[in-house]
């Protein structure tokens, strides 16, 4: 949870205010996140997962299963 508490003091997120029927608090992702973080780059992120998962795969290929 202290994670959480520096994100909010650093301005990423804000807490909303909870209502009685939740257990968990609610934050709402303030909006200079959301401009960070758009479809460009998240196509990037993708194709950048993409090729790690092959490049681990690649190296698996090798070797020998017992």
């Amino acid at each position: 949870m202290s994670h959480i508490n520096s994100i909010v003091k650093l301005g990423y997120l804000r807490r909303m205010k909870s209502s009685s029927s939740r257990t968990q608090p609610a934050y709402e992702v303030e909006r200079i996140l959301k401009e960070f973080v758009n479809a460009d780059w998240l196509a990037q992120l993708e194709a950048e997962l993409a090729a790690r998962a092959a490049a681990v795969r690649s190296a698996g290929d090798g070797r020998e299963e017992a």
